[in-house]
């Protein structure tokens, strides 16, 4: 016997919107992005530090309730090394760092 479903998604486009102002939605925000930005330190490579202690969480420049996390521009190297070719990976175990961390905080 077969069985036939039905689903039916409604969106409500003046409630999502809500959402990027609700205080407890942007302190969930602020609390995940800092522990990303903490984790990214963790597992940034380090000679002095200073590219490590660059990564901070920003507001973006133009989207409500949302946060960025990154390097600054002065220490745009990081760019490099977290974006190298996965061929190098198995001896230099800090490429991909970034994402490697972002990994903790995304499921799909």
């Amino acid at each position: 016997m077969a069985h036939a479903v039905s689903v039916r998604t409604v969106w409500n486009r003046e409630q999502i919107a809500a959402l990027k102002t609700d205080p407890e939605v942007l302190a969930y925000v602020e609390l995940a992005a800092q522990g990303l930005a903490r984790d990214i330190r963790a597992v940034t490579p380090k000679r002095t530090g200073a590219g490590a202690a660059s990564i901070q969480v920003r507001p973006p420049p133009r989207a409500k309730g949302a946060r960025d996390v990154g390097w600054d521009k002065a220490h745009f190297y990081l760019s490099f090394q977290n974006n190298y070719s996965t061929l190098g990976r198995s001896t230099n175990p800090n490429f991909h760092f970034a994402q490697d961390a972002l990994e903790r905080y995304v499921h799909i």
